[in-house]
Parts: structure tokens; C-alpha cells; sequence
């Protein structure tokens, strides 16, 4: 049964008395929250599901490789043009950044085997220079607890100095 609200609502205006009839029409002209909404009464709804992608073809899309490769770059970046990387190193702020990572010849960049073997000269001097600190803090390390020797040869250092100069 479907009451129009307009119907309704003269039922219960100020003075009037809606009879039994229309408490039940009134009641029956619109759907229970507890109640499913039957698929015929949404409206539209035939329009909105049909905006959906079917669940198999979705799947299918997911799984294709190639999907939106004339948008977005492939995980491999196989397929981006010079002009790709160009436009992307601009919007990144690196175009004028070096990239070379695979020739010998290096020009004034270097590839990345290259940078590692710099790295690895730095290490090595690195440790060699930790080495001798090492050597000369044993050398540092002295018995006389007052330093009383080392101020004795630091004073004998400052009056060869002064006896130089005269």
C-alpha cells in the first residue's frame, strides 16, 4: 500500500482525528528500519549497478600487466619514453642530476660500482686513521699520574725555544 505523504500529513493536523485506517496506512507507506528495502523500490539502483565492473573482468584487469601502461610506468619502466624520464626527472627536481649507471664511460659522473669502490678506499683509510689514534693514545698513556715528567718537557721545550730566539 502507498499513501502519499501529502495524504499523510492532512491526517494529522492540528484538530483532526486520523482513524485507525489511516495509523495503518500511515505506517504501511514506509519501510521499517529492521526491514530489508526490497531491489524494486531503490531507485535507480539498476543505473548505479550497471556503473560497476563485473568481478571477473576487474580480476583480469588486476592481473594485466600492461594495464594503464599508457599512463603510468611499469613497474619495469619498460615502457617510458626519453621524453617520460625527462618530464619526470623535471617534476622530481633532478633533471640536471647525473644518472649514469650502466657504461664505463663516465664522463663527470660515475657509475655505481665506481661510487662503491670510492666508498670502500674511504673505509679502509677510515680504519687506518683509527689504527694509528689507537697507536698514539697508547703512546699518550703515561705512569706519572701528576704529569709532573710532561710538564718537565714541556718546559724544556718552551726554554730551548726562548734560548733560540736570543
Amino acid at each position: 500500500m502507498n499513501t502519499p505523504l501529502n495524504t499523510i500529513l492532512n491526517w494529522f493536523k492540528t484538530g483532526e482525528i486520523p482513524t485507525e485506517a489511516q495509523f495503518e496506512a500511515t505506517f504501511l507507506a514506509f519501510f521499517h528500519k529492521d526491514d530489508p528495502i526490497p531491489r524494486e523500490n531503490i531507485k535507480g539502483l539498476k543505473e548505479i549497478l550497471q556503473s560497476f565492473v563485473d568481478a571477473g573482468a576487474f580480476q583480469e584487469h588486476l592481473k594485466d600487466p600492461e594495464a594503464h601502461s599508457g599512463y603510468l610506468a611499469l613497474l619495469n619502466a619498460g615502457n617510458l619514453t626519453s621524453t617520460n624520464v625527462s618530464s619526470w626527472k623535471n617534476k622530481l627536481g633532478i633533471a640536471s642530476m647525473a644518472t649514469t649507471d650502466s657504461s664505463d664511460q663516465t664522463g663527470n659522473t660515475y657509475t655505481k660500482i665506481q661510487i662503491n669502490g670510492f666508498v670502500d678506499a674511504l673505509k679502509n683509510t677510515d680504519k687506518e686513521l683509527a689504527l694509528k689514534i689507537e697507536d698514539i693514545s697508547k703512546i699518550l698513556l703515561s705512569n706519572d699520574l701528576s704529569l709532573d715528567e710532561l710538564q718537565e718537557i714541556v718546559d724544556f721545550i718552551k726554554k730551548a725555544g726562548m734560548i733560540l730566539k736570543l
